[in-house]
C-alpha cells in the first residue's frame, strides 16, 4: 500500500485581509500531480479541510474540483476525509453518498446506535487490499462519557474501532488517522491556537494507540513531526497559516507500507508566497526602514506570489508616526503589509508601587515621568515632556 497522509488545508482561510485561495489552488494542483507520479492507492486527509464551518462557494468548489479530478485521473485511488475541530462535521458528511461513487469516504460524525452504543463500524473503512483504515474525527463533547477524560475518551473509541477491525479483517494491516492534539508533540511558543484546551487536558497519550496501528495519519498540529514512534506522524500544513510558522516546512508524508515494514519520505512543497519578518532580529528604526527601502520593488499587481511581510521595531520611546514611516518606505515593493509589532527593550524591573496617598501628591505629569520611566528605562525627552505638559494644561483649563 502506499498512501499520501496531508491535512489542515483550511480551504478558504484569509491571512490577516488577504484571501488564500490562489495558494490552495498552487498546493492542490502540487498534490494532485504527487499522487498521479507517485502511483499512490490512498490519500489520507487527516481534518481541517476548511478553515471555517460555514466555508465559501469558492473554497468549496476548490475541495470538490480536487476530489473529482484525482477520482477522473485515478479511479482506483481511495480518498479518505476525517473532520477536524475547524470542520462542520455535518456539512463535511452531506454528500457522502454522491462522494462514496467517486471512492471517497468522509467520516466526520461519531454515530450512534439505538442502544446508545458508538457505532464503530463506520469509523472503519476496508480497502481492496492488505489494509483497512480506522477513521476518528475530531472528538466532541458528547463523543465520549462525562466520566472519561478527553484523552480516556479518544483512546478508548481508537482502541474500539481497531478491534472492530481486527475482527472484521483479521489478515489486513490497519492504517489509523485522528485529528487531535498528541502529548509531547511540539507547539510553537508564540501560537497556542493549535492547543485545544487551556492547560493541556486535550492531550492524547502516544501510549495508548493500539500497538496494532501500522501507521497513524494525524492532523491538528501544523509542523510536520514523528512523536512517539515512526509511524506516528503530522504530516503538517500545506502553507503557513501565522507568523509562528515561518521556519516550518511544508509538504505532505508519502507511505509505503510492505510486508512488516513502514517507510516514510517526505515530499516537501515550497508555498507560493514567502512570509518576510523584518528584521529577523529586532532593530531600532532607522536600520528598519533601511532594510525596507532594500526590498525588491514590483509594478506588478500583488498575487498569490507577492511576499507577505511583518515588521518589528525595537523601541525605547513613542513613535507616533511608525506606521506611515514603515508604509512609506516599502511604497512600491513587491510584498503584502500585514502588520508590526513594537518591541520594547529588556531592562531590569524598577517599578516602584505607589501608595494612593503618594499618587495624591504627585502631579499628573510626574505620574507620566514616573511610568515612562519604568517602561523605557530612562527620563522622558524634553520635546515630549513639553507636548504632555502644554496638553494637561489645556486640560485643565489654563
Amino acid at each position: 500500500m502506499k498512501l499520501i497522509h496531508t491535512a489542515d488545508w483550511h480551504l478558504g482561510q484569509n491571512f490577516f485581509e488577504y484571501s488564500r485561495i490562489g495558494e490552495q489552488k498552487v498546493f492542490l494542483r502540487w498534490l494532485h500531480t504527487q499522487i498521479v507520479e507517485q502511483g499512490v492507492q490512498l490519500v489520507c486527509i487527516a481534518g481541517d479541510v476548511f478553515d471555517v464551518q460555514n466555508p465559501s462557494a469558492e473554497a468549496q468548489r476548490l475541495y470538490y474540483d480536487f476530489l473529482l479530478g484525482i477520482n477522473r485521473e485515478c479511479p482506483q485511488a481511495y480518498i479518505i476525509i476525517i473532520a477536524g475541530n475547524h470542520d462542520s462535521a455535518a456539512r463535511l458528511e452531506a454528500p457522502r453518498a454522491i462522494l462514496s461513487t467517486l471512492n471517497v469516504h468522509v467520516v466526520g460524525v461519531i454515530e450512534r446506535s439505538a442502544d446508545g452504543t458508538v457505532d464503530v463500524s463506520k469509523l472503519v473503512i476496508p480497502l481492496p487490499n492488505d489494509c483497512v483504515c480506522v477513521a476518528i474525527p475530531y472528538v466532541r463533547q458528547g463523543d465520549y462519557a462525562t466520566s472519561q477524560t478527553y484523552g480516556e475518551g479518544v483512546s478508548q473509541l481508537f482502541a474500539q474501532a481497531c478491534e472492530y477491525a481486527q475482527q472484521h479483517f483479521p489478515q489486513k494491516k490497519i492504517i489509523a488517522m485522528g485529528h487531535l492534539y498528541a502529548s509531547g508533540a511540539e507547539i510553537s511558543e508564540n501560537d497556542n491556537s493549535e492547543r485545544l484546551m487551556i492547560g493541556g487536558l486535550d492531550a492524547v497519550s502516544v501510549n495508548t494507540f493500539p500497538k496494532e496501528i501500522a501507521y497513524l495519519a494525524l492532523g491538528h498540529l501544523h509542523k510536520a513531526q514523528r512523536v512517539g514512534a515512526e509511524h506516528i506522524r503530522y504530516s503538517g500544513s500545506p502553507l503557513h497559516t501565522s507568523f509562528s510558522e515561518i521556519n516550518y516546512t511544508h509538504g505532505v508524508n508519502l507511505v509505503e507500507i510492505k510486508n512488516d515494514s513502514v517507510q516514510v519520505e517526505r515530499l516537501e512543497f515550497a508555498p507560493p508566497a514567502e512570509l518576510l519578518l523584518v528584521p529577523r532580529k529586532t532593530a531600532p528604526l532607522p536600520q528598519v526602514l533601511a532594510e525596507l527601502q532594500n526590498l525588491p520593488e514590483s509594478d506588478d499587481e500583488i498575487s498569490c506570489n507577492t511576499p507577505y511581510l511583518f515588521v518589528q521595531v525595537l523601541v525605547n520611546e513613542p513613535q507616533p508616526s511608525l506606521r506611515s514611516d514603515i508604509e512609506q518606505a516599502i511604497q512600491g515593493k513587491n510584498v503584502r503589509f500585514v502588520g508590526f509589532k513594537k518591541i520594547e527593550p529588556t531592562t531590569e524591573n524598577t517599578t516602584q508601587t505607589l501608595s494612593y496617598n503618594q499618587t495624591k501628591q504627585m502631579t499628573p505629569l510626574q505620574i507620566a515621568e514616573t511610568i515612562y520611566s519604568s517602561k523605557y528605562g530612562e527620563t522622558m525627552p524634553e520635546e515630549l515632556h513639553k507636548l504632555l505638559q502644554q496638553a494637561i494644561f489645556e486640560i485643565q483649563g489654563f
